[in-house]
């Protein structure tokens, strides 16, 4: 059997911090021979190292005019993962990411502490296109809890693990962004216990 891939899904993963789901997440798309990945780490920040500046911090600086100003329709996926688009001047691409979205782009934001409303994304374009109506401000919650899936969607195809016991038994997650709702026509698939 010879599997031919004709085309490549070219996906940019933006990272505002590293961490264990961030790895994760990047070994699970680079594994894929049908995914072309394209992944920006912030590795420090000028808060993590008073008095270097930003020259010193990367071993190359983040391309964002290039990535988001002129290569954003050759992506098929945008991904930020707990990334603050704050100091990297990628909240003057907006327009253009959501734009993008509008026009048959996908795009996935990762929750953490630089995400949603809690990465000030609540007053930028972004949070027209996102699927949630998100909270102004820090919407960050620190507790333990068990994700579980909705009850409308229990038989959804992306929930069929083929163990519906396989939810109790998951690690426990630390942290969720809480948002305000749904957006009309979005499916919800896992949701916090007791919201």
């Amino acid at each position: 059997v010879t599997r031919i891939i004709r085309d490549k899904i070219r996906v940019l993963h933006v990272v505002g911090r590293p961490s264990w789901d961030q790895r994760f997440l990047r070994d699970v798309l680079k594994r894929n021979p049908n995914i072309d990945l394209v992944s920006f780490y912030i590795l420090r920040t000028t808060l993590d190292a008073p008095g270097v500046g930003e020259s010193g911090l990367s071993l190359i600086p983040f391309p964002v005019h290039r990535l988001f100003g002129q290569e954003l329709d050759t992506f098929d996926l945008v991904l930020f993962q707990n990334f603050d688009h704050g100091p990297y001047n990628v909240g003057l691409y907006t327009p253009q990411i959501a734009a993008y979205v509008r026009g048959g782009g996908a795009f996935c934001m990762v929750g953490g502490d630089l995400s949603f409303g809690a990465g000030g994304y609540g007053f930028t374009p972004l949070a027209d296109i996102l699927p949630v109506q998100l909270q102004a401000g820090d919407d960050l919650r620190v507790e333990e809890f068990r994700a579980v899936p909705h009850p409308e969607q229990v038989n959804h195809p992306v929930l069929d693990v083929g163990d519906p016991g396989v939810w109790e038994k998951l690690p426990l997650l630390g942290s969720y962004n809480r948002v305000l709702q749904a957006r009309p026509g979005a499916t919800v698939l896992l949701v916090h216990p007791f919201e």
